[in-house]
């Protein structure tokens, strides 16, 4: 008989959600333009799938605690790093249509 506790879950999926980000912070510099976008894409689309799990709308997901947690936080670190880079090379909405298309997605 095998005993799962929901704790395990919350963990296992807070350290995937970590591990992914950082091994992808950690490569940023030598992204190119195109992969830097298409993962402030991912960032933006995964932004979107818990906004609205604060509260009770947490309980009624079908996302793990440590799921919403690790997204919430390292999404936060993710934009700081993405913005970063591409303030960097100098690609902004304004020279990007792909950029601005992202943050247009983000605020309508």
């Amino acid at each position: 008989m095998q005993l799962k506790l929901p704790i395990y879950q919350d963990l296992n999926d807070y350290f995937a959600v970590r591990t992914k980000t950082i091994s992808r912070i950690a490569i940023a510099d030598i992204m190119d333009n195109s992969m830097l976008i298409r993962w402030y894409s991912k960032i933006f689309d995964s932004y979107l799938l818990v906004k609205d799990l604060k509260g009770f709308g947490y309980f009624e997901s079908d996302f793990t605690h440590g799921y919403v947690q690790a997204t919430f936080r390292f999404n936060k670190l993710a934009l700081e790093v993405i913005r970063f880079q591409l303030d960097l090379r100098g690609l902004n909405k304004r020279n990007t249509r792909e950029i601005s298309i992202i943050e247009a997605s983000i605020r309508g």
